[in-house]
């Protein structure tokens, strides 16, 4: 009788979660995310991922894990037709009614450098956050060009 008591008890109590707060604080996170990554900081970037995040980009494979993100954003910063430069930011973010899931969805501008001039790459994502011991960390996400390839920015001289 007491364990069947002790069951009703807990299964009356909710948590309640303030959506409005974790919005905001998601909003704070993506906002920290995006600087790091205008900022080509990589170490900044990467420390926004759960262990296990995953990234899938156009034309490459998934990328899974801290180290594979980190070799992925050094391969996007350096080299030929690597970023010279990237803004971005949401459009939509809305949390789970639990409090632990999150999705944001948003726009990007990329301009790649490359030896016939500068290119433009205009998208947009899909990313997913997953909130672990009170903090929000990118679990996954989903970026793609609106364009087949991007266009050339200024006239090569």
């Amino acid at each position: 009788m007491a364990v069947l008591l002790l069951l009703m008890v807990s299964g009356c109590t909710t948590q309640t979660v303030d959506i409005v707060k974790e919005t905001a604080d998601v909003q704070a996170r993506s906002k920290a995310v995006t600087a790091r990554e205008e900022a080509q900081d990589i170490q900044g970037s990467v420390a926004f991922y759960t262990d296990d995040g995953m990234v899938q980009m156009n034309g490459l494979p998934i990328v899974r894990g801290k180290k594979a993100i980190a070799e992925l954003y050094h391969q996007l910063f350096s080299g030929e037709n690597s970023i010279k430069s990237f803004t971005g930011g949401y459009t939509r973010i809305e949390v789970s009614a639990g409090g632990d899931m999150a999705f944001e969805s948003g726009i990007n501008r990329i301009v790649l450098k490359s030896p016939k001039g500068d290119l433009l790459d205009v998208g947009k994502y899909l990313l997913v956050w997953k909130k672990i011991n009170g903090k929000w960390y990118v679990a996954a996400v989903c970026a793609t060009s609106d364009a087949p390839a991007p266009v050339p920015l200024n006239a090569s001289k």
